[in-house]
């Protein structure tokens, strides 16, 4: 009788020992609360799309001499034309179109945007750029919008023009790039 219990302790034994040694599987996945994103933004009713290339607008004023523009205090240079190109336009709902331009100004000089520090690169002193509108300087703090354009059904291109203004006479060379956001208000 004991050979039979010993027998059966140890097939018992052997049995249990195997399913606790059984090696534990890990799960092929886990999903852990990660948070909440919020998605914002708005529809409006506007007159057109905004045509925009890619990564943005760029207008090249080209090279100039400090010389140029060390004759006086509000020296300027050739003005370069540039445009913001409105598509897709309905003049059912609103019939004109004007600019806000924002970006940073010259110390008390809301109409002459202040170059902009190109991370390592010689930035020029002593100048700025002007923004034009038909022939008019417009703020470039955001203040002001630009003259009206009237919108044309289909595509109508909103015209300006950059120029360099001196704000010293003692203009130094180097890299002379600013950059303003703007905003379209139609009415």
């Amino acid at each position: 009788m004991k050979r039979k219990n010993l027998a059966l302790a140890l097939t018992t034994l052997l049995c249990t020992s195997s399913v606790f040694a059984a090696p534990v599987e890990s799960p092929d996945s886990a999903t852990v609360k990660g948070g909440t994103i919020k998605f914002v933004g708005s529809l409006v009713n506007a007159a057109c799309a905004l045509e925009q290339p890619a990564g943005g607008q760029v207008v090249d004023l080209q090279q100039f001499s400090v010389a140029e523009l060390n004759k006086s205090v509000g020296a300027v240079t050739q003005a370069k034309d540039f445009e913001i190109k409105l598509t897709d336009c309905s003049v059912e709902t609103y019939k004109k179109a004007s600019v806000k331009f924002s970006g940073v100004s010259v110390p008390g000089k809301n109409t002459i945007l202040a170059l902009g520090n190109d991370h390592g690169i010689s930035t020029a002193s002593g100048v700025g750029i002007q923004i034009l509108s038909d022939g008019q300087v417009v703020t470039v703090d955001g203040s002001t919008p630009s003259g009206e354009t009237v919108l044309q059904p289909g595509n109508t291109r909103m015209r300006f023009q950059a120029q360099y203004i001196s704000t010293s006479t003692d203009v130094k060379p180097g890299a002379a790039n600013a950059s303003a956001e703007f905003s379209i208000t139609y009415s």
